[in-house]
């Protein structure tokens, strides 16, 4: 029952980083006219001397990417991934149906991620059906131009549930 809890502190942890990752460091969104290819586009700042820091597509391509990794690991059905800097959120859906998650597979799945990028530091993994539910959704918001100040919301009720 320990172990339990230890493991659910732990992503309760990881989500609170996410959550600091993500607001703390983000860019501060702007409405312009060209389908969001360009955060720059109507600025008079050169892009070769300030670095992009909303790097939201790339974050949703690589968490792509690693989903469709994760689902090549045995007794994995589904998988969503969140990225955020070096963070990385991934919900699955076991094959069994268990909400638990080995810590063997888990260490797959945590090694899995760290092999499609080098730069993800932090990995929290879970298997609770309504947390991979609003994890989806919540990639999906982001993919499709949610703000990351409405996905903070998102993340709270996340946090809420796994503390249960």
């Amino acid at each position: 029952m320990e172990r339990k809890y230890n493991i659910v502190e732990g992503i309760v942890v990881m989500l609170i980083i996410a959550v600091v990752v993500l607001f703390g460091c983000a860019k501060a969104s702007s409405n312009n006219e060209n389908g969001g290819k360009s955060q720059n586009s109507n600025s008079s700042t050169s892009s070769s001397t300030e670095p992009n820091r909303d790097s939201n597509t790339d974050d949703v391509l690589l968490g792509k990417k690693i989903s469709q990794s994760i689902k090549d690991i045995n007794g994995v059905e589904k998988s969503t991934v969140f990225i955020k800097e070096t963070t990385a959120l991934v919900g699955v859906t076991l094959k069994d149906g268990s909400q638990e998650i080995s810590s063997e597979l888990r260490g797959q799945i945590e090694e899995k991620v760290r092999q499609e990028s080098k730069e993800i530091k932090k990995v929290a993994v879970t298997a609770d059906k309504e947390v991979y539910e609003k994890l989806d959704a919540m990639a999906n918001d982001f993919m499709n131009g949610k703000t990351l100040e409405e996905l903070k919301k998102d993340l709270t009720e996340i946090i809420d549930k796994i503390k249960g």
